[in-house]
């Protein structure tokens, strides 16, 4: 079944029948060793990269959008191209997928030189914005988590939240730094700069969602001197 629908649609754009197929099958494992298999996973997530544009139009987004949705479902991800599928999101302006790709390879060294090849090449705003915009919710939820933990920990631990305070993205940092307990970090960072109301609200966050309890009346400089002492 699978050989006659590759012949016979393969021309295809979208492969609807080839995809469905595939996802269909995953369970038995016995043709994960067909190498017709791994082919025909390969060009499913490829096809929609055939005619895409940079920036993707809608459709074309939708399309890529599916194909790393079937790229999550691929039993056999050691016999893909992984990099090579990323570089494909690259070259459409797609870092947040590009990244999720990459967080898909199999083997742990070749996986952490090319996330940190990412890392120091793309504009992490762009790659943030991208998340939440496309890969927040359903089955990306997972991914979108990874993603946003990766870029948000290398910005912190390199010292480069300074541009993201006041951009779209800051809330995403405030709270990735309340639900990491990263807090300190930040509340430091803000301390350095005298910027004593953004580290009092952020703590403020912080003290509420954990269920602790904080000081209602006190300025900003006795919550924030406050919870830098406990943390001491």
């Amino acid at each position: 079944m699978i050989k006659g629908l590759w012949k016979n649609h393969s021309h295809e754009a979208r492969m609807f029948y080839l995809r469905k197929v595939l996802v269909a099958i995953t369970g038995i494992h016995c043709l994960w060793e067909v190498p017709n298999f791994s082919r025909a996973w390969r060009s499913v997530i490829l096809a929609p990269f055939a005619c895409a544009s940079c920036p993707p139009s809608p459709s074309q987004l939708e399309e890529c959008y599916q194909s790393f949705l079937v790229l999550l479902r691929c039993p056999v991800l050691a016999d893909l191209d992984l990099v090579g599928i990323a570089k494909q999101y690259a070259q459409i302006d797609l870092p947040s997928f590009t990244l999720g790709c990459l967080l898909l390879i199999p083997y742990v060294e070749k996986r952490e030189q090319q996330i940190q090849g990412f890392l120091s090449a793309y504009n992490p705003e762009t790659v943030l914005l991208q998340v939440e915009d496309y890969m927040n919710t359903g089955e990306m939820a997972g991914a979108a988590s990874q993603i946003k933990t990766i870029v948000l920990n290398n910005m912190i631990e390199n010292k480069q939240l300074e541009k993201f305070l006041k951009s779209k993205c800051y809330d995403v940092v405030k709270m990735h730094v309340v639900h990491t307990n990263r807090v300190k970090e930040l509340a430091d960072y803000f301390v350095e700069r005298n910027c004593w109301d953004d580290a009092a609200e952020l703590v403020t966050e912080y003290l509420k969602r954990h269920g602790k309890p904080f000081p209602r009346n006190a300025t900003s400089l006795d919550i924030v001197k406050g919870f830098l002492r406990e943390q001491a």
